[in-house]
């Protein structure tokens, strides 16, 4: 197996990483979910996403997103997330430029304490509004924009901890 070096692109180990990040819900499409993202200064500091997803009206979903000046992530492999989990699926999702395309990479948490995922950019799938469609591979010299989901209708409450969100190459 490769050996990987990773290099942190969000470390949340103190409150004013948490700016630029937003929330966007379903109430985009009329849905009724709400999400919170929050600094926990416990442990060394880590951003909090949690809420309750709620499939009223159409709805199904939360997330979280920054955008961010154009960055070249053409020499790496792919993303690389430091979590704790509730043992739901979440995908983050990359995107360049502003338009409803994006690359999603979907993992499931163990809900047993800390751990690491690796999102490979090989692996990360195209969609548009949450549907699958074929594209091009992502224009990994330009990625402006990252997001972290609840995906698919999981109904019920839900608890991300995020202290790292970065990338690594293969070597």
């Amino acid at each position: 197996m490769n050996a990987i070096k990773a290099n942190a692109l969000f470390d949340f180990s103190a409150r004013a990483s948490l700016n630029g990040w937003s929330i966007v819900d379903d109430v985009v499409m009329g849905g009724v979910s709400r999400g919170a993202l929050r600094h926990v200064p416990d442990e060394g500091g880590f951003a909090r996403f949690s809420g309750m997803v709620r499939l009223e009206n159409n709805g199904g979903f939360s997330s979280i997103q920054v955008r961010f000046r154009p960055a070249d992530l053409s020499a790496q492999s792919g993303l690389h997330l430091h979590l704790r989990g509730d043992g739901k699926r979440y995908g983050i999702f990359m995107q360049s430029g502003t338009g409803p395309l994006v690359y999603q990479y979907d993992f499931a948490t163990t809900g047993a304490g800390w751990e690491d995922v690796l999102a490979p950019f090989s692996r990360m799938l195209p969609n548009w509004y949450g549907r699958p469609v074929q594209a091009p591979p992502p224009d990994l010299a330009h990625i402006s924009c990252i997001s972290l989901i609840v995906p698919d209708k999981q109904a019920g409450a839900f608890t991300l901890d995020i202290a790292r969100i970065g990338v690594y190459a293969s070597v």
